[in-house]
């Protein structure tokens, strides 16, 4: 059968998907230059990791988790298992390692999160006073010591790519909710992730997270919750805060989850630098002291959050949400009126 369009119609309807394209779907688009330049620090994260791994293949550290649960020498409690909280995919990133002896791919992880450290702290504005600063803290080497991938979920963090950053989402999810475009990708990972792995959302829920070195709310209580949701309202679209208010809304808090927000010394300016740093250490404390001193660990979050933002930029961010929550409710209000009146007129 001919199509009955003339030309003039075609060039109108080209035009339109075209200004619709342009309008809705390009926005959500990334640009050639972020992609290049998302790849430009991948590749020089990867060679500063090759660089130090003979000096990382020196260090004394344990690696449990990594040799038992990573590279699956435990025969029923491993990255593999059906009933793994990790997202599904994670086996994949891992798998770019584990392949090696299972030393050397620990040297070799320890070297990346040094690295992406380093870089995360520079693209933030801190210098090598700054970067020594936090590389001089003990969150890289807990990684190390219990032999976690919280590194590889930073450099997923600060290049851009979501489904690595969120092979360790405890705090990494918090800063993809800075903007529309980031949380359209958060939502397709997620979603995506669920439809074909519908069984890990079961898992990850049905997990408990009350090891004795746990910080999240599911082990201190859930007060944290409450502090965290009037954090995250006044966090605004820092991604730095965002996450900083993550480690009170998460239920599974570690110690070494903590490595991801090191960056954020670089953003940092003056003597509060140097109180970030000592919050930082306090980690140190409450990992070895355990109990109530637990809540240490959360100073490093907060002195983070309360270092990058003033009382003023934080009653600014609670205002505007609280306009947006405003017009939400109106239009909400609107369109349930509009519906009703027509349903009475029928």
């Amino acid at each position: 059968m001919t199509s009955t369009a003339t030309p003039r119609n075609h060039r109108f309807s080209n035009l339109n998907l075209s200004i619709g394209l342009e309008k809705y779907l390009y926005p959500f688009l990334p640009h050639r230059k972020d992609i290049l330049a998302s790849l430009k620090l991948f590749g020089m994260i990867l060679l500063g990791g090759i660089l130090l791994l003979p000096l990382m293949s020196k260090l004394p550290v344990l690696g449990w988790d990594w040799y038992f649960f990573f590279n699956a020498n435990h025969p029923v409690d491993n990255i593999y298992s059906y009933y793994s909280p990790f997202l599904p995919y994670t086996k994949y990133f891992i798998g770019l390692l584990t392949w090696m002896n299972w030393r050397t791919s620990l040297a070799l992880l320890g070297g990346l999160t040094f690295i992406a450290i380093a870089l995360g702290t520079w693209r933030n504005g801190g210098r090598y006073g700054s970067i020594l600063l936090a590389l001089l803290t003990p969150l890289p080497l807990f990684t190390m010591w219990v032999g976690h991938p919280d590194g590889m979920a930073l450099i997923g963090l600060l290049t851009g790519f979501i489904p690595m950053a969120l092979i360790k989402p405890q705090i990494t999810f918090w800063a993809f909710l800075r903007s529309k475009i980031a949380f359209f990708w958060l939502t397709v990972c997620m979603g995506a992730t669920i439809i074909i792995w519908p069984y890990w959302i079961v898992n990850t829920f049905g997990h408990s997270w009350n090891h004795e070195a746990a910080t999240g709310w599911q082990a201190l209580g859930w007060p944290m919750l409450i502090l965290g949701i009037v954090l995250i309202a006044g966090a605004g679209n820092d991604p730095w805060r965002l996450m900083a208010a993550g480690c009170f809304l998460t239920p599974d808090l570690m110690p070494y989850h903590l490595v991801v927000l090191l960056p954020a010394i670089g953003r940092v300016r003056g003597r509060l630098k140097a109180v970030v740093w000592l919050a930082a250490w306090m980690v140190f404390l409450g990992l070895g002291l355990a109990g109530n001193f637990r809540f240490l660990n959360l100073l490093f979050p907060l002195s983070i959050y309360f270092s990058l933002q003033t009382p003023s930029e934080y009653k600014q961010n609670l205002l505007s949400h609280w306009q947006w929550l405003q017009r939400v409710y109106s239009q909400t209000r609107g369109f349930l009126k509009q519906s009703l009146s027509s349903k009475s007129q029928d």
